[in-house]
This record gives structure tokens, C-alpha cells and sequence, in this order.
């Protein structure tokens, strides 16, 4: 397999629609490449205009060294879509992220896991928290997050997943977060009252 190259590539239908927006991207020789987003990215044009079955409406082509832009069709099984996070990460050697005709990020796996390049991403990928404090946004992992006895966050969900459980929270500001809590960490909340608080009541009589 030769390396292929995206250089400026542009797909416009029309004089509004703007399927590819000026992308540039290298996948190296050998190489397994999966496209992830959300339906409409720009994923299938785009590998439909590596293909050749789409004409470019600006922007270059280049495999192996060569500008093929303008050939006929030229069938390629290196660069695959999915929907699905997890068959990206298991097979792919690169990740492009893309959102409306434009590659967010592109990077190894774990690089886009756990470096996301923004909120998008993040939220994209799955697994992290996005959140903004004293007027900066960043992701941290569900898994790196635990629960404090106290804090203004509402638990919203606590859902046993076998491995782990996952919290929903909503946080003060009204965005939801996760907590993704080893099921042997996981202390279930109990419910305490004072006596004071407990009023008697009479005992019921069948009926």
C-alpha cells in the first residue's frame, strides 16, 4: 500500500452545500485509517473522492507519490468509516475525527482518547467530561473521576454495568458528567435520619 495524501480537498455540491471543506491529511504506507463521525461529516465523500467516484472540487489527491485527483476510479481498502468507537480503536493505526466537511483531529488511538483535541471530540469519542471552571473548558475521563460526600453536583442516574458503575450527574451549571466507579469502590449511598426526625405512627390493622 502507498502512502495517500489529502491536500486543501474540497467537495462542494452546489453553491451552498460543502461536503469536504479544505482537508488536509497524510495516512502513511501500510497503515489501517478509520474515519470517525457523526452521518453527514464528510466521512463517505470523502473516501468516495479518494476512490475516485467523486470529483474533487478543489484541493489534491496524492498516493504514492502521485496526483491522481483528475484519474479514473482507484479502488483503495486502507481508509475505512464507522459509526463505531470501539471498532475504530481496536483496528485503526489513525483516527480522524471529522465534523461538518472538517477533520477535528486525526492521531493514533490513544492519542485521541486521551488527548482529545476539543469539546467536540471529547464528546464524540465518549468517556470523558467536559466542564469549564473559572473560564477554561477541558476534559477529564469518567474513569478518573470519583464521587465526594459532599459537592453541589446532582446525581442524576447510578447504573450497574457489571465491571464498573456509571454515575450521571448534572452539574451546578446544568451539564451532565460521569463518574465510572471499579464496582469494588462503589459505596451505595445509605439513608440515615436523626431520632428526632421520627415521627411514630400507629401501627395498621389488616383490613
Amino acid at each position: 500500500m502507498s502512502a495517500i495524501e489529502l491536500v486543501a480537498l474540497t467537495r462542494r455540491f452546489g453553491s451552498t452545500a460543502t461536503a469536504v471543506d479544505g482537508i488536509d491529511l497524510r495516512i502513511p504506507a501500510g497503515s489501517y485509517c478509520c474515519m470517525l463521525g457523526p452521518s453527514g461529516c464528510g466521512k463517505t465523500t470523502t473516501l468516495r473522492l479518494i476512490a475516485g467516484h467523486e470529483q474533487a472540487t478543489d484541493g489534491d489527491i496524492i498516493i504514492g507519490g502521485q496526483n491522481i485527483t483528475d484519474l479514473a476510479p482507484a479502488q483503495l481498502g486502507i481508509v475505512f468509516v464507522t459509526h463505531s468507537q470501539e471498532e475504530a480503536m481496536a483496528l485503526a493505526d489513525l483516527v480522524v475525527v471529522m465534523q461538518a466537511g472538517q477533520i477535528r483531529q486525526s492521531g493514533t488511538p490513544r492519542d485521541v482518547f486521551e488527548r482529545p483535541a476539543d469539546g467536540f471530540v471529547a464528546r464524540f469519542i465518549g468517556g470523558h467530561n467536559v466542564l469549564t471552571e473559572d473560564g477554561h473548558t477541558f476534559a477529564v475521563r469518567g474513569d478518573r473521576c470519583r464521587i465526594l460526600p459532599s459537592g453541589s453536583a446532582r446525581i442524576a442516574a447510578v447504573e450497574y454495568q457489571g465491571a464498573i458503575v456509571r454515575i450521571a450527574l448534572t452539574m451546578p451549571d446544568g451539564a451532565e458528567a460521569i463518574a465510572l466507579i471499579p464496582d469494588d469502590e462503589f459505596d451505595p449511598a445509605a439513608l440515615s435520619w436523626t431520632q428526632a426526625d421520627a415521627h411514630p405512627l400507629t401501627p395498621e390493622t389488616a383490613s
